[in-house]
């Protein structure tokens, strides 16, 4: 599944250089970022960060591990035009 149906063209303009890799990484909620609800129904939730930008939340770890493998798919592609 694909979760990625456009890409954004904004990010150039605050990271021109590209031979920096862009970091993805997916971590865990911890309870006290989450409300007492959501805690009490023992809803767990994975963030997606690049950059240190939070892009993606997802309630399946899977799924945010592969939202992660996509946007990394994405720099890597980008990567190559720019070289």
């Amino acid at each position: 599944m694909n979760y990625i149906t456009e890409a954004c063209d904004a990010l150039p303009q605050f990271n021109r250089d590209w031979s920096l890799q862009m970091t993805v990484k997916v971590t865990e909620r911890d309870d006290a970022h989450m409300s007492h609800e959501v805690v009490a129904h023992g809803i767990r939730i994975w963030d997606v960060h690049q950059q240190d930008l939070l892009v993606g939340m997802f309630h399946n770890e899977a799924d945010a591990h592969n939202y992660k493998n996509e946007l990394e798919t994405l720099e890597k592609q980008r990567e190559m035009q720019v070289s």
